[in-house]
């Protein structure tokens, strides 16, 4: 068991695996509130009553507070928010009272704004309270979505129901385990990260986790497009590709360079591939102005130059070469042919955007929102949709990338629903003119027969004798030109 120090504390605690940028560790302790933290998960009652961890937290650093006057305190705050009681998927959150922050900040050397959040395993029901292991897990995962909003980065979580419920630990343990694995990994957002998940309990529970924490990375259920280099970093090797992604891109390192990635089968190395391309285009879309991508030409002090440069390379243009889908053809000539298809796109690319006033240095989410699309989607955008240098500056000032490209889906949305329209409104043109002109056809054969019926019965007698006559001697073809030459004539 851990015991003493902040530093103790956190160099005791095992990593049992990283969950995106997050890394989950245990440890086993009675001192928890030592290590340093902005978010402490106490258990409570549905109504609020705290057990044997809020009791030891109290007894520590609660000085004035008592239980009865700390559950006072949960009283009113669950009274302010509304809330009758605790749930499992609704536990509350509130900053600690001013008194016992100062405690802790005491205790671990650092003055910080601290929140408490209340969890329960117990639910209420008709038929009385239910408690069980399904109740910590969606507990412990209604904690992380709660964390994750308030934007706290360091959070410890004691076994919940372990205590005076009498959960089984290993049961507990394994289940919050996975559930707070699985809900890091659906609402960690790209603006806010939880850096810390510390899982405590004064028993040493570290074995159990650390053999569920190496099922989950070994046995964890894969989408049915699992064959797509992109999606959730089941590897947890996000860091370590675009620290190699970033050293390529360094204006230090001189080329020419391969690097290979090398693996089986199923090992990850096109989702390697992706990552190092996101990554990159990442970087591409930083904003540079000229001076930093070229620094200041007129002057002759190279030391002075190389300050002012930009620590990563000027414009990168990625290019992916499949060479099997080439096996059978000539590959040097499909290599060159695809390099310069590739440079002439994203060229192209920046000309559109320079045509419209947006600086070639500039980046930034439009250029990598627009690379992503089609040479035909682009096509449609730059000259059907119109997009102004208006347009593209709102755009820019917008959100986050994904904000941004839903702009421009949408924009291209709305073009195709105008070509729509327009195509709907020419077939409406087309049928009117057609029906004009059936009316005029029909208006024709009716003068017609008319003219037919008025003939005297003797003219209508004479000309079939003619055209007789003229088909038995002549042949059909000049009775049909005959009568042609009749009907001028007359």
């Amino acid at each position: 068991m851990s015991t003493g120090t902040p530093y103790t504390e956190t160099a005791n605690r095992i990593l049992l695996k990283k969950q995106g940028k997050t890394q989950i560790y245990a440890l086993c302790t009675s001192h928890s509130w030592l290590l340093p933290f902005d978010g402490l998960v106490i258990p409570v009652g549905y109504q609020g009553g705290i057990g044997g961890f809020g009791r030891a937290f109290l007894a520590k650093v609660g000085q004035t507070y008592s239980e009865v006057s700390f559950v006072g305190f949960i009283q009113k705050q669950m009274s302010k928010n509304k809330m009758s009681d605790v749930s499992p998927d609704q536990p509350l959150l509130m900053a600690l009272p001013s008194e016992i922050n100062l405690a802790v900040s005491q205790l671990q050397e650092n003055e910080a704004e601290r929140f408490t959040i209340l969890a329960t395993v117990e639910s209420n029901s008709e038929s009385g309270r239910i408690i069980n292991v399904s109740n910590a897990a969606k507990a412990a995962a209604a904690t992380i979505r709660l964390a994750t909003k308030q934007r706290l980065t360091r959070l410890i979580i004691p076994l919940l129901g372990s205590g005076v419920n009498g959960l089984n630990k290993q049961e507990v343990a394994i289940a919050m385990l996975q559930a707070i694995d699985r809900a890091l990994a659906t609402n960690q957002s790209k603006n806010h990260v939880i850096e810390e998940v510390t899982i405590v309990d004064r028993e040493n529970i570290t074995g159990i986790l650390r053999i569920a924490a190496l099922r989950l990375n070994d046995f964890l259920a894969q989408s049915p497009k699992n064959d797509l280099p992109s999606g959730q970093d089941l590897l947890n090797i996000e860091q370590e590709v675009h620290a190699l992604a970033e050293v390529l891109l360094m204006r230090s390192l001189e080329p020419p360079l391969a690097v290979g990635i090398l693996g089986g089968w199923g090992s990850g190395k096109s989702y390697i591939m992706h990552l190092m391309q996101q990554k990159m285009t990442q970087i591409r879309s930083q904003p540079v102005n000229e001076q930093k991508a070229w620094g200041n030409l007129a002057s002759c002090d190279r030391d002075s130059v190389e300050e002012q440069l930009s620590p990563y390379v000027g414009h990168v243009y990625q290019i992916t070469f499949d060479a099997w889908t080439y096996a059978r053809s000539n590959l040097w000539a499909s290599l060159m042919e695809t390099i310069l298809f590739e440079l002439n796109r994203q060229l192209i690319l920046e000309r559109q955007l320079k045509d419209l006033g947006v600086d070639a240095y500039a980046g930034g989410k439009i250029w990598e929102a627009l690379n992503e699309m089609s040479d035909l989607q682009r096509r449609e955008l730059f000259y059907e949709a119109k997009l102004t240098q208006e347009q593209l500056e709102d755009l820019e000032k917008s959100g986050s990338h994904s904000q941004v490209e839903n702009l421009l889906w949408e924009s291209l949305k709305t073009s195709r629903k105008r070509e729509k329209q327009a195509l709907e409104d020419k077939e409406k043109e087309l049928q009117e003119e057609k029906k004009k002109l059936d009316d005029k056809i029909r208006q024709v054969q009716q003068e017609v027969a008319e003219i037919i019926t008025n003939k005297p019965e003797q003219e209508i007698w004479i000309q079939q004798i003619k055209d007789e006559l003229l088909e038995k001697y002549l042949g059909k073809e000049f009775k049909d030109f005959g009568s042609l030459v009749l009907v001028m004539l007359n």
